[in-house]
């Protein structure tokens, strides 16, 4: 049986992005392929020696012009080469309660007083989120804030009007899918 790459469901989009990143930087010949594979290979975290000999095996199992191929139809060849074990550390939040945070987040947004600062409205939107969707992963929680934090100090200020406090507020919610690993109720957009 082949020893199996166990990655995170939340790093399959950036593992996608990267692909597209390491693609673009290779150029257009046979050891190009090569490169290619073995840097993905790397990057998924295979040590050297299942690198050499996974390699090969990928490369055989890719499509001619990878170009032109869409990136998840590539991670498909990985998936069934390595083969990739998907360890699922998203939680998954029901619509009711996205849309419940979502609309707290705009008020929060709307009731925010000049004074209070970036912080304090950090913390008051972190607060909201755990009561929405429940205990938070504790370990992620200092990045978390410190983004929204610092996203907070350049935008909170320019959230005069609903709909800058709607882009904000969308902001807001992207980045904390992807620090907290949440998938909030499939739902895209704030603005009505």
């Amino acid at each position: 049986m082949a020893k199996r790459t166990v990655l995170r469901v939340s790093a399959r989009n950036e593992i996608l992005w990267h692909m597209h990143v390491v693609l673009d930087s290779v150029e257009d010949e046979a050891e190009a392929r090569e490169k290619f594979v073995a840097r993905v290979l790397r990057e998924m975290g295979l040590s050297p020696a299942r690198r050499a000999k996974l390699t090969a095996l990928v490369c055989a199992e890719l499509p001619e012009d990878l170009n032109a191929t869409d990136m998840a139809d590539i991670l498909a060849v990985f998936e069934r080469v390595l083969p990739i074990e998907w360890h699922d550390d998203v939680t998954r939040v029901d619509v009711d309660a996205a849309t419940s945070f979502k609309r707290a987040l705009l008020q929060i947004f709307a009731a925010r007083k000049p004074g209070e600062l970036p912080k304090q409205v950090t913390a008051q939107i972190l607060d909201e989120l755990e009561r929405a969707v429940g205990p938070l992963d504790q370990a992620l929680l200092p990045q978390a804030h410190e983004k929204i934090e610092n996203l907070l100090v350049s935008e909170l200020w320019r959230s005069k009007d609903l709909d800058s406090q709607q882009d904000l507020a969308e902001r807001v919610v992207y980045d904390l899918k992807g620090l907290l690993r949440l998938d909030l109720g499939g739902l895209e957009s704030l603005k009505e």
